[in-house]
């Protein structure tokens, strides 16, 4: 349930102390709905910006109109997002990661076991091969940009990596043409 609230200063007991409003009808039924005596956690978000929003999608746009290499507007937004670090590591194993675990386990067994008797060399390429087990469930996934997904302080956030890679691509003239930046 989403609800906006305005901040508003109140004098009590000779302070300012500061309060919470609702900031609509909607948002009024829903702090209704509020049981007294429990504590509810807030997470504070500024409300997103529409006129903002459609400067950082024009970017996009622009970078998208400019560019060769994709035939899929929506692959070339995500490439962007990569390219400008908006994203995040999660592990998304190819395969099952039990069995990437279990290798894992079995390979480190072999290795620190003194019973068995290896090859020359074999603990560095087991050690390699670790490395390469570890590295395959791990893969970058790029944070969302929408209005779902993510608040004001956030797209403020993507503008900021964006306009370097914008600048780099279409140069600081095209850059500065978008008012406010």
């Amino acid at each position: 349930m989403t609800t906006f609230v305005r901040r508003f200063d109140l004098p009590m007991d000779g302070a300012i102390v500061p309060m919470l409003s609702p900031d609509d009808k909607d948002s009024y039924e829903n702090l209704k709905k509020c049981k007294k005596d429990i504590a509810y956690s807030v997470v504070l978000k500024r409300h997103n910006n529409p006129s903002f929003q459609r400067m950082v999608e024009r970017m996009i746009r622009d970078l998208w109109e400019n560019q060769e290499q994709f035939d899929s507007e929506a692959m070339h937004r995500e490439y962007v997002k990569l390219q400008i670090g908006w994203v995040y590591e999660t592990t998304v194993p190819s395969v099952p990661a039990t069995r990437i675990h279990k290798a894992i386990e079995w390979i480190r067994g072999l290795i620190f076991n003194s019973k068995i008797i290896a090859p020359s060399g074999f603990d560095t390429g087991m050690e390699a091969l670790i490395d390469l087990l570890e590295s395959c469930t791990v893969q970058l996934v790029t944070k969302p940009l929408d209005f779902a997904h993510c608040d004001q302080d956030e797209r403020e956030e993507f503008l900021e990596l964006l306009k370097p890679y914008y600048a780099d691509q279409l140069g600081e003239d095209a850059m500065r043409a978008y008012e406010g930046i």
